[in-house]
Formats: structure tokens, C-alpha cells, sequence
């Protein structure tokens, strides 16, 4: 596990910790990217996706590694 610093949304937080009767807005947010790497999205949340990365190059999403590179300033 790693450390990191990022803005969440407290409101959508707190409403995850009170569903699942979590203490720590950390255990929210593990919960919660736990659940979207597990849980295949339906066929309605992939077409709401579509064309999101319209304006990345190809080679963004192509990478050797096979990992999307983040070629945008400062990332």
C-alpha cells in the first residue's frame, strides 16, 4: 500500500462510511476502489464512457508496457 494526497468528495465519503459502517474515510475510499476493480461495468456505464479519451493520441493507450502513459503537462 502507498500513500497519496488527493481531493475527495467528503459528502460521498461519509455517505460510503455510513452504508458500510466504516470508521476511517480510508477504509471508504479502499472499499470503494476495490469494488470498481472488481465488478465489471454494464453495458450502459461502457457506453457512458465512450469517447471520453477522444482527444488522446493512440500511442497513450498503446504503450509497451501496456499501460496508459500520461503525456499531458505536469503528470
Amino acid at each position: 500500500m502507498s500513500r497519496t494526497n488527493v481531493d475527495i468528495d467528503d459528502e460521498a465519503c461519509e455517505r460510503v462510511m455510513r452504508m458500510y459502517q466504516l470508521e476511517t474515510k480510508r477504509d471508504a475510499i479502499n472499499l470503494a476502489l476495490r469494488k470498481l476493480a472488481v465488478v465489471p461495468m454494464t453495458i450502459a456505464e461502457q457506453l457512458a464512457m465512450q469517447g471520453i479519451w477522444a482527444d488522446r493520441p493512440d500511442e497513450d493507450f498503446n504503450h509497451p508496457d501496456g499501460m496508459i502513459r500520461d503525456t499531458r503537462a505536469g503528470r
